[in-house]
């Protein structure tokens, strides 16, 4: 048989077995149905908005921008002097700088999961670092608890902006990534620990050297 196209449209009707006038009957309308299914085009699966926005962090641009954002921020909070005034706020509520490291791991997870990584350092170390002084943490030893904590955050469900970045990199759903994860979440917190309550893990090389 020639393409329809080509064909005048009484030939076409006759060959679809459809009446000019009345169309398809019932039965044959439901026979097709069944055998076709319905005449619907396939969506795309859309992409939450949440998602589109975490993996814009892939892009260097925005992540030049955050950082310089950040650093203007910083600028502003030392010349008002914020970190001098932190620090007598947070010594004046938490006497025991195990307290302070905890309440700094678990606020910097939170933050690291919103905030790309060099932008909350720019903005939160001059802020912690002179609490950390006050209370007689090891700089190098803060600063090891910093990175760390501040890393495991872009990593940690639900909003890490490094999982997102890895999942798109890699075509792997965040479902998945999760699921594969828990294990090394597990070794990351329990790292986390020991270089927040053990010091000599971070400062012990450095003592060796220097």
């Amino acid at each position: 048989m020639q393409k329809e196209y080509l064909s005048a449209a009484a030939e076409v009707l006759s060959d679809q077995g459809v009446d000019e006038n009345l169309g398809l009957s019932d039965d044959e309308a439901s026979s097709r149905l069944a055998k076709t299914g319905p005449n619907k085009l396939e969506e795309a699966e859309k992409t939450p908005l949440w998602k589109r926005f975490f993996e814009q962090m892939a892009d260097p641009m925005v992540i030049m921008l955050i950082v310089a954002a950040a650093s203007t921020f910083s600028w502003i909070l030392t010349k008002e002097m914020i970190p001098q005034m932190f620090t007598q706020w947070m010594i004046s509520v938490i006497h025991n700088k195990w307290i302070f490291l905890v309440a700094v791991d678990i606020f910097l997870i939170f933050v690291g999961m919103f905030v790309e990584g060099n932008a909350s350092m720019i903005v939160l170390v001059p802020l912690f670092a002179p609490a950390a002084t006050a209370y007689g943490i090891d700089p190098i030893h803060f600063a090891m608890v910093f990175i760390f904590a501040n890393a495991i955050g872009a990593f940690t469900p639900p909003m890490g902006t490094l999982m997102f970045v890895t999942c798109g990199v890699t075509k792997c759903s965040t479902k998945d990534f999760i699921k594969e994860a828990v294990p090394f979440y597990a070794l990351l917190f329990g790292c986390l620990l020991i270089l927040t309550f053990i010091p000599i893990c971070s400062t012990g090389l450095v003592n060796i050297i220097y």
